[in-house]
């Protein structure tokens, strides 16, 4: 306890003081201290050793449980503000206040997220790199899928300019004086022409696919963008919330006496 309450008081100001077996926290500019309970459970004296002893604890004894990246994020967990470099709590004491406690009870759910999913510090790492290459796999796939849809978007407009300058094209072809007759209907002919020129570089073929194949490909790819715009948004979420689970800790624990910490045997 006497390191967090160390830690508090030399990053944020704020004051812990221990009164019966309960804790409250006085932060900067304010007369009466908040009781812990006030603020919640995590901010108990018996919730906050649990977490101390238990990231002890996990330097010997790596924990097992680990976070499905697929499955959707909860509700984000936030970054601990600085306060030293927040330009309005600077000016304003009210405001500073305000953001005391909330990095109070972002250190708690920091804390608490950590515990109810069993993850050291060095899993954390490992979480988050793990986080970063899912980001990374499902942003290729959707930019594959889009390259793709890309693709097809034109040879469906192509194929539907094919269709509806068919008959003028054919009757070109028919013309006994084909001069006049493009001369006459000049820009449906250049329509048809650089349609067909169009679907020949995109499918390599003479031959090409029906609209109704193209149509169905074209749907089945936009239903394929949309399923995984919504996994790769998620993501980012996941990402994000670890990355600010991350930074959070590097404040709590500051790496600086994370060796100190792995030699003691107590508390």
């Amino acid at each position: 306890m006497e390191d967090f309450q160390k830690k508090l008081f030399e990053k944020y100001g704020i004051e812990v003081h221990e009164s019966r077996g309960s804790i409250s926290y006085l932060t900067p500019n304010r007369q009466r201290p908040i009781r812990g309970h006030s603020l919640g459970t995590d901010f108990e004296k018996d919730f906050i050793q649990c977490f101390i002893v238990s990231q002890h604890n996990s330097y010997r004894k790596p924990s097992r449980k680990h976070l499905d990246l697929t499955v959707p994020a909860q509700e984000s967990i936030g970054r601990i503000t600085d306060i030293s470099t927040c330009e309005k709590a600077q000016q304003s004491p009210a405001y500073a206040t305000v953001v005391n406690r909330s990095n109070l009870q972002k250190m708690a759910a920091t804390s608490n997220f950590l515990l109810s999913n069993g993850i050291s510090l060095d899993e954390l790492d490992v979480l988050r790199t793990a986080s970063k290459a899912y980001v990374k796999e499902t942003h290729t796939a959707l930019k594959e899928t889009e390259a793709k849809l890309h693709r097809v978007d034109k040879m469906y407009k192509a194929r539907l300019t094919l269709l509806k300058n068919k008959d003028v094209y054919k009757q070109f072809l028919d013309s006994p004086n084909r001069k006049k007759f493009r001369e006459e209907h000049s820009a449906e002919i250049l329509l048809y022409e650089a349609a067909r020129r169009e679907l020949q570089e995109l499918t390599g073929q003479k031959k090409f696919p029906s609209l109704k194949d193209i149509k169905a490909e074209r749907t089945a790819l936009y239903q394929k963008k949309h399923s995984q715009y919504e996994t790769y948004s998620e993501a980012r979420v996941h990402d994000k919330e670890l990355a600010n689970i991350e930074a959070n800790m590097n404040v709590i624990l500051d790496h600086d006496k994370l060796e100190i910490i792995k030699d003691k045997s107590s508390l």
